[in-house]
């Protein structure tokens, strides 16, 4: 059977880091592999080609003397010493607590990242309620911190809350731009709007066709449940309108509010042209009266 081989160990950047993934993907292949049941030989030599190139030379300027009695785990010790070196819980701490999400990051590398930084710190069995505080106040959405605070839930509760609410926005940003990009089938088969503006040279040129309804106030650039380009959670989720009182979206892109507007605009201007006509004819019977008289 076939097994996925961990990587080499990484002997730049952050070597902690490096060494506590490999350590930990190595006893996993090891176990994996039923490499226990080997002679100890057999073992070190599996370990040391894990290590690769990089991490074998490191092993071995770490190291004199006699070899005879290596073993797994003393290997394992020599280079976790050098590459874990007596740990600063002031800059744990500090790096912890200064760990806030990117405005572009998901949640969960910004939990994963947590949990990564709150290990060193050894806060054992408070370690639930300070990394609920650690996410409350790392967040970068401000309503998901909102609503974070208004109850004291459980870790996993909170956690499961902000996955599902991005993994929503995604969704809808997904509709969001399917929508913007597909076709209008309405105006399939339709002739073609004129190309001149001149309404004596134009029969299909009217009044109404040239009216100017109000333009809704988001494009397809713009989320249309606030009005606003954005990135991450959406400002308006979970907020009622303030004209149809329906949630998740703000009075300013109300679709209800602006068809009212453009059946406003058409009433009136109808009106309007009720009155023209009316006004038109008066006049016409005023000027026929006159000429009569006239003649008379």
């Amino acid at each position: 059977m076939e097994f996925n081989k961990p990587a080499t160990l990484n002997v730049t950047g952050d070597l902690a880091n490096n060494f506590e993934n490999f350590r930990e993907e190595v006893q996993i292949y090891l176990i994996a592999t039923e490499t226990e049941k080997k002679s100890r030989e057999v073992q070190v030599a599996r370990l040391k080609n894990l290590l690769g190139p990089d991490g074998l030379r490191l092993y071995n300027t770490l190291t004199s003397g006699s070899k005879d009695k290596e073993t797994v785990n003393s290997i394992l010790d020599v280079l976790e010493k050098h590459c874990k070196p007596k740990q600063n819980l002031t800059m744990d701490l500090f790096k912890l607590l200064s760990r806030k999400q990117l405005s572009d990051e998901t949640f969960e590398n910004f939990y994963a990242d947590l949990r990564r930084l709150i290990k060193p710190c050894d806060f054992e069995e408070q370690e639930e309620k300070i990394m609920k505080a650690l996410v409350v106040l790392g967040i970068h959405s401000r309503e998901m911190q909102e609503k974070l605070l208004r109850e004291d839930a459980s870790l996993e509760k909170m956690i499961n809350f902000c996955k599902s609410v991005e993994l929503s926005q995604r969704n809808m940003e997904i509709i969001r731009r399917a929508n913007g990009n597909s076709v209008d089938i309405d105006a399939i088969g339709q002739a073609p709007p004129p190309t001149t503006t001149d309404k004596s040279t134009n029969p299909r040129f009217t009044e109404k066709s040239n009216r100017i309804l109000p333009q809704h106030p988001y494009s397809k650039n713009k989320c249309f449940r606030c009005g606003k380009e954005h990135t991450g959670i959406c400002p308006a989720l979970g907020k009622i309108c303030n004209y149809c009182s329906k949630p998740n979206h703000f009075s300013n892109v109300c679709r209800l509010k602006h068809s009212r507007k453009a059946n406003e605009v058409s009433c009136l201007e109808n009106h309007n042209n009720d009155v023209k006509n009316i006004t038109d004819e008066s006049e016409h019977k005023i000027n026929s009266l006159y000429i009569v008289n006239s003649l008379g």
